[in-house]
């Protein structure tokens, strides 16, 4: 290394003998001046032509500035130096010599070299905590979807069935007292209640539609839940082809709207918001949450001492994620959010129903052997109670009879061309092959059949896509049963 940080200075003639050195050119070459002086500069380089080179575009150019080189010492160590040059020319012009300066920069280099791995590690940490980011809110999910699943496969069907026996007993107490079905009709009203208040438990820990129809749809769901559930009136303009692409992407915009709406209720002082969700012409995803309310000082409610949990959660999410978190607002003059993020292109959901649809080889139809006195049903549902609570619902009117049950999508298909059933009483989520697949293919190969929907879930979520699959009614399992022998009668009538 150049004593005490010095620049190595050179004197070279323009025929690149060196005229004169300093001391701390003695030191980077372990050459002695006396020796140095008269000899060809280029040699104290590690690669002579090279430096030659650039002593000749000194020459013609007049100056050179920062060029790297490696000087070579008697010790075989080197020295990686920036060589700054300028022609020190005679009063016609003609150059008499090159005044060199080579500046040490093996520190720097090695400052590089650290600020590099540094970048590494750094890249590498980003890395982590995205995944982390990632892992957290998929964890999460996986939580609120278990619970979810849990209210609607286990406690909303128990109920459910528990409705059906009753609307039996309700029934069949016809002649008894009227203190009896008066007591029933209360255990009814108790049980609505229960379901009602399941299902909406079920919608806010996870709404199914996110899963089945997409983000834009899901928007959709939440500005109406909004609406019922806080008054908030929610403008949406949503891009059905806005996607990001992967379930992940789609939880956190959806959850990322969802606080952001909440923000609005809590602090806005307005019952309008505007929630946009488009392709930019670049690709990304953007979701841009604004109102005309209150407003804040973005300094001091983003500042980590004082903001808010929902909006720190937004934002570190979004940027973990690799994508952006944008606010504008001031106090008085509402308050603009956009979220930016670059999408995943996925394909797979459509290829996985052509898959499923390829395994299901649909045989030639079978035909309706004469009128029959009842209505042949067959119910379809994957949970059990339910199944026995329909049927001995069913069971129990003159004009019908169940002819089958099945426990998925897969089975009510193949039961149905084999029993040819009038109507098939369909539940939406079953395994295998769910209910809105299950109706298409039936209503596909065996249009004499009418497929009547049945879900714990809200008509205005499912009942779309049940009747687009070519379902003639859609239910609420929830509802009274007398609903559901009226849109069975009606069906083949």
């Amino acid at each position: 290394m150049i004593e005490a940080n010095l620049d190595a200075l050179m004197t070279i003639s323009a025929e690149g003998l060196i005229t004169d050195v300093n001391r701390a050119a003695e030191l980077v070459t372990g050459v002695a001046r006396e020796q140095l002086i008269g000899s060809d500069f280029s040699v104290c380089f590690t690669e002579p032509e090279q430096a030659a080179s650039v002593n000749q575009e000194v020459l013609a150019q007049g100056i050179v500035r920062d060029y790297p080189l490696t000087i070579r010492h008697t010790s075989g160590r080197t020295t990686d130096v920036l060589y700054n040059a300028i022609v020190h020319q005679s009063e016609h012009g003609e150059a008499l010599s090159v005044f060199a300066a080579a500046r040490d920069i093996t520190e720097r280099k090695k400052a590089e070299v650290e600020l590099k791995k540094l970048n590494v590690s750094l890249e590498q940490r980003a890395d982590q905590l995205r995944r982390l980011a990632s892992d957290l809110t998929q964890a999460e999910e996986v939580e609120r979807r278990r619970l979810s699943q849990l209210l609607h496969d286990h406690l909303q069907q128990l109920l459910v069935a528990a409705k059906l026996r009753l609307t039996i007993a309700f029934n069949l107490s016809a002649q008894h007292a009227e203190e009896l079905r008066g007591t029933i009709q209360e255990v009814q009203t108790l049980l609505d209640q229960s379901v009602a208040a399941s299902r909406t438990l079920t919608a806010e820990l996870s709404p199914p539609i996110l899963y089945d129809s997409g983000l834009a749809p899901a928007l959709a769901w939440l500005s109406r839940w909004m609406e019922e559930k806080y008054g908030l009136q929610v403008q949406l303009d949503g891009d059905p082809e806005a996607d990001p692409g992967t379930q992940e992407l789609r939880i956190l915009l959806f959850r990322s709207a969802r606080e952001l709406l909440f923000n609005v209720v809590k602090h806005a002082g307005v019952e309008r918001a505007q929630v946009t969700l488009q392709r930019l012409i670049d690709g990304r995803i953007q979701l841009h949450v604004a109102d005309e309310g209150a407003g804040f000082d973005q300094v001091d409610r983003l500042s980590p001492e004082k903001a808010g949990f929902g909006l720190l959660s937004v934002r570190e999410r979004m940027e973990l994620m690799g994508g952006t978190f944008a606010v504008d607002s001031s106090p008085g003059c509402g308050t603009r959010i956009t979220l930016t993020i670059s999408p995943i292109i996925i394909t797979a959901k459509a290829e996985k129903v052509a898959l499923v649809r390829e395994e299901i080889t649909l045989p030639p139809s079978i035909a309706a052997d004469g009128e029959r006195q009842a209505i042949r049903v067959l119910i379809a549902d994957d949970h059990a109670v339910v199944r026995q609570g329909l049927a001995a619902l069913l069971g129990s009117q003159a004009d019908m009879q169940v002819v089958g049950e099945a426990g998925d999508g897969r089975a009510a298909v193949n039961l149905a061309r084999e029993q040819s059933p009038d109507v098939v009483v369909m539940d939406v989520n079953m395994p295998l092959l769910d209910g809105v697949e299950a109706t298409r293919i039936i209503a596909a190969e065996l249009p004499r059949i009418k497929v009547i929907g049945l879900s714990v879930h809200a008509k205005q979520d499912m009942e779309t896509r049940m009747r687009e699959a070519g379902a003639v009614a859609y239910l609420d399992k929830s509802g009274p049963a007398e609903d559901l022998l009226d849109a069975i009668r009606k069906s083949v009538s």
